[in-house]
């Protein structure tokens, strides 16, 4: 048996009587909440009410104190902010006479009245038949956990429902908070539902922390080394994310000196009393197992037992073919009160937030995904026609490449370190196709929509044309969607092309870009102009105004109009090709020049090694397969000369072709 065991039993024996109980509901769990001016239905606390139209998040919910998981919305107002908010969680109860009793344990700022199956289980800071309007009675406890004892006689058998409404002193405060965690004390005799019935000791009171110091993402196969210097430490929590059908997931911790303990827990982080697997060997040498293990977040923690170092801890696994774990977002739409709410998928699991003041708040787990502040007007419209530009940059064909777009752009001072607009009062064109194909799609997009603002702030501008993929995403043509987003399809329960709809804040700023748009000498558009647009008399506002307007039509609508067939389809503006065929005679081009006044057409949609100019670069070709995720190009013009700009920020003149 090994000697720590023996000392934990012996200390246990002194300290208490019997085991640790376990959660039915534990601490940052997801809960659905409804956060609106406006009271809910006088039964939301009862189980027959929907709570599946509220919104869903993570605990610890609210606003203010820079903690929370879940931002919640204060209205529009801020001396003004409703008083309450509701949350509600169902819960199961497998065997309900196994539960000898109950214990509540509430964070509530300022005060809350909690409810167990329509029944009041335990009220905090508020004066009873309170409604939705009442303030809380006093703030003391408002940073603080409150635990109180309550009746098991509330639970069910089965299906239980808790309900809460958490209350504030006044309509000025400048925070809120809640969680909530239940746990129960097992009669003696039943087992609770962790493997603990070995260990009967409590070393909370010998344990440093069992917050961890940081959450890394264990990759399959990678080892990280691990180290804690103080003993009787909970730290270094890691996250492994898996997929539907993977077979068995193996993790191992060996190496290095000193004592530790791996824990290893599904949903949450383990505790030393609730934990799904822990060998609980001596030494550092301690393996995991599961046989197919369920899909989603598994925790793993070290204890520290006694100080160790350089410990080496390796998770193995192999997702089956199509499994893919994603994190995506954020999506804003508006809902059907006129609010924005932001979705998020992180590591496969969804998750919600409302807009406060226009920033989109982004939960914990989604750290890596872009927290944008929405600009006060995305959908004004720019002009067509742009004279005394100083200096243009050009680019094209970016296809969900995020990092190789940020690199190009960053190595020729377009943007700064941070990705922050740093190209003055200059005009940056991309001609198109943003979407498909890569897997950062969404990424690209939220910076764009960044840089806009940030270029008009500084004199600028950055102009964003309609691509024949952004036409045939809006339009529900899907075909070269990346995989990854038919998993954010399936899990938000919405088609890829309603994720940019009308509706949404990219949907609404990208329907008010143009199809082309002409700076100085140089007309911009994704594929080219044909002849028929002479033929037709068509000018550059009649045509952006078309796309505009009918951009969202049936595809038998369009095609049932002899105009915006031409203009939707392969003759025009987003799909032609012609400059590339050797048919096409240089005397055609000039034509084109002359109808519109120019000496450029810059084009991209057919892809190059390179930036290129054909027809003694009257026809500039911009598409330099940045798709391909490797390098690309951008095209610079500035005081009449054009110049390549390459990969890694150096420069060369555009040869004359």
């Amino acid at each position: 048996m090994r000697l720590k065991h023996i000392c934990a039993t012996i200390f246990a024996g002194l300290v208490m009587t019997h085991a640790q109980g376990a959660d039915l509901i534990s601490p940052a769990s997801q809960w659905q909440y409804y956060d609106k001016p406006e009271s809910p239905a006088s039964h939301w606390n009862q189980a027959n009410f929907d709570h599946s139209l509220w919104m869903s998040g993570f605990a610890e919910f609210g606003y203010g104190d820079g903690g929370e998981t879940t931002v919640t919305s204060f209205g529009d107002d801020p001396t003004n902010k409703p008083i309450t908010q509701y949350f509600a969680k169902n819960f199961t109860i497998k065997d309900l006479n196994s539960i000898d009793a109950l214990k509540l344990r509430v964070l509530a700022d300022d005060g809350a009245v909690v409810y167990i199956n329509g029944s009041e289980a335990f009220r905090l800071n508020l004066p009873i038949n309170q409604s939705h309007n009442t303030l809380a009675l006093d703030s003391t406890l408002e940073s603080a956990w409150v635990e109180h004892a309550i009746s098991s006689a509330l639970l069910h058998q089965g299906k239980n429902l808790i309900a809460v409404e958490v209350h504030q002193l006044s309509k000025q405060s400048s925070d809120i908070s809640f969680d909530l965690a239940l746990t129960y004390t097992p009669i003696e005799g039943h087992q609770t539902s962790k493997n603990s019935s070995d260990v009967s000791v409590d070393l909370q009171s010998s344990v440093k922390s069992e917050m961890p110091e940081h959450l890394g993402h264990l990759q399959a196969g990678k080892a990280e080394s691990v180290s804690i210097t103080q003993p009787k430490s909970f730290s270094n929590l890691y996250r492994i994310t898996i997929g539907e059908g993977v077979p068995s997931l193996n993790i191992t911790m060996t190496g290095g000196s000193g004592d530790a303990d791996l824990y290893v827990r599904y949903g949450q982080a383990a505790k030393l009393s609730d934990w799904d697997q822990r060998p609980f060997k001596p030494g550092n040498n301690e393996t995991v197992n599961y046989q197919n293990p369920q899909a989603g977040v598994y925790f793993v923690s070290l204890f520290s037992y006694k100080a160790f170092a350089d410990v080496k801890l390796i998770a193995n696994w192999q997702d089956p073919l199509g499994a893919k774990i994603v994190s995506d977002g954020p999506y804003v739409l508006e809902d059907k009160l006129g609010s924005k709410q932001a979705y998020w998928i992180c590591e496969n699991a969804v998750h919600q937030t409302s807009v406060i003041k226009s920033k989109v708040n982004r939960p914990k787990a989604c750290d890596l995904l872009p927290e944008p502040t929405l600009t006060p007007a995305p959908h004004l419209i720019a002009k067509n026609v742009y004279k005394g530009v100083k200096k243009i940059v050009a680019l094209s064909d970016i296809h969900g490449q995020f990092d190789v777009l940020v690199e190009l752009l960053t190595n020729h001072h377009i943007i700064n370190e941070k990705g922050d607009w740093s190209f003055a009062d200059g005009h940056m064109v991309i001609t198109g196709d943003m979407f498909d194909r890569g897997e950062q799609v969404n990424e690209v997009l939220w910076l764009l929509y960044k840089l806009d603002f940030q270029a008009q702030q500084a004199g600028g501008r950055l102009h964003l044309l309609m691509g024949n993929h952004e036409q045939m995403v809006f339009m529900g043509d899907l075909r070269y969607v990346h995989e990854k987003y038919k998993v954010t399809e399936e899990l938000l329960s919405r088609s890829y092309n309603q994720l940019y709809d009308k509706n949404t804040e990219i949907g609404t700023w990208l329907r008010s870009k143009h199809t082309l748009v002409k700076i100085n000498d140089a007309l911009f558009l994704h594929g080219g102009i044909s002849l028929q647009w002479i033929d037709r008399k068509l000018t550059i506002g009649q045509v952006n105004q078309l796309f505009r307007r009918h951009i969202d039509d049936e595809k038998m609508k369009i095609k049932n109009d002899d105009t915006l067939n031409f203009l939707f389809y392969n003759q025009g503006p987003t799909w032609f090709r012609g400059y590339f065929t050797e048919e096409f005679p240089e005397k055609d081009v000039d034509k084109l020049l002359n109808y519109f006044d120019i000496n450029h057409i810059v084009v991209g949609h057919t892809s190059q090694e390179q930036v290129m100019g054909l027809f003694n670069n009257k026809i500039i070709a911009i598409d330099s397969s940045i798709k391909l995720g490797e390098s690309g190009e951008l095209l610079l013009l500035e005081q009449g000369k054009l110049t390549r700009g390459l990969f890694d920020g150096s420069t060369l003149r555009l040869q004359v072709h």
